[in-house]
């Protein structure tokens, strides 16, 4: 299964996100992010970078507050960095959070 590879850049002096660029075009005007392959429940491209949203879980199965996290490359995934601490591996809930 193969997944398409594809990148997104964002301009730093414009602070506008830029589609459809070339990898190399990192520098110092450029944050470039990469496609990780996933969409969110809505159907929205996940990249490196995104900040997304999980949805817990009461003991009922009702759900409550969500918790938020940054989407990182590590050790040959994608995992979500959450911002007050921990981390999960992404492909495992791709259906239920939400960029």
């Amino acid at each position: 299964m193969s997944r398409e590879i594809k990148f997104r850049a964002w301009h730093k002096e414009s602070k506008k996100m830029r589609y459809k660029v070339p990898f190399f075009v990192s520098n110092t005007w450029f944050d470039v992010m990469q496609f990780t392959g996933l969409k969110d429940k809505n159907g929205k491209d996940i990249y490196e970078g995104d900040i997304i949203k999980r949805p817990d879980y009461e003991s009922n199965g009702k759900t409550k507050e969500g918790r938020c996290g940054v989407v990182e490359y590590e050790e040959g995934g994608y995992f979500c960095n959450y911002l007050d601490k921990g981390h999960f591996h992404l492909s495992l809930y791709v259906n239920s959070f939400e960029v």
